[in-house]
């Protein structure tokens, strides 16, 4: 039988090894989606949207700062869409009972506007300049914890939802990422 001191030992060793290897395996999963989707954002991003995106659109920027603690951080695209692309887009998501018309609910501005620091660090969409679209909001931290779902998204232990606004007056599609 173990002792105290070696099980400690055991688990003082153990534990950043473990740590370590969930780390590993994380990084090769985004690995693995990042050369799925290398030649193909597009769909990427309509898979992240739920929602297909036209693929005669053009990725404009995209920004994240991801890669410390595993799956933390925030990114943020803007997809530029072309008349024929906003139109599809339109009717697309007209069928799809996930978007609803701007202005974004009061709890999801406060919750976007956490990441919104103004250091070079923060960035992500400037909800005050978009007047005229329509919002999806997917609450990843809700469908995880469900008994959450009711709790305001402010009140939570952490951050871990999409904000995607597309802007009829530019036809640019803003998609952002948050985990904590």
């Amino acid at each position: 039988m173990l002792s105290n001191r070696k099980l400690s030992l055991l688990l003082i060793i153990l534990f950043p090894l473990l740590l370590a290897l969930s780390c590993i395996i994380q990084d090769s999963k985004n690995i693995d989606k990042s050369i799925k989707y290398k030649n193909d954002p597009l769909s990427y991003y309509s898979e992240t949207i739920d929602t297909k995106i036209p693929t005669d659109s053009t990725v404009l920027m995209y920004k994240d700062n991801y890669g410390g603690f595993p799956m933390d951080g925030n990114s943020y695209a803007i997809i530029q869409l072309t008349q024929k692309g906003r139109e599809t887009f339109i009717k697309t998501t007209d069928k799809n009972d996930k978007w609803s018309s701007l202005p974004i609910k009061k709890d999801f501005q406060e919750a976007i506007g956490v990441f919104d620091d103004g250091d070079e660090d923060s960035f992500g969409p400037d909800i005050s300049k978009i007047k005229n679209g329509i919002y999806y909001f997917r609450d990843r931290y809700a469908e995880n914890y469900p008994e959450e779902s009711k709790t305001n998204i402010n009140n939570r232990y952490a951050y871990n939802f999409t904000v995607v606004i597309f802007d009829f007056d530019t036809n640019k599609l803003h998609i952002y990422t948050v985990d904590t």
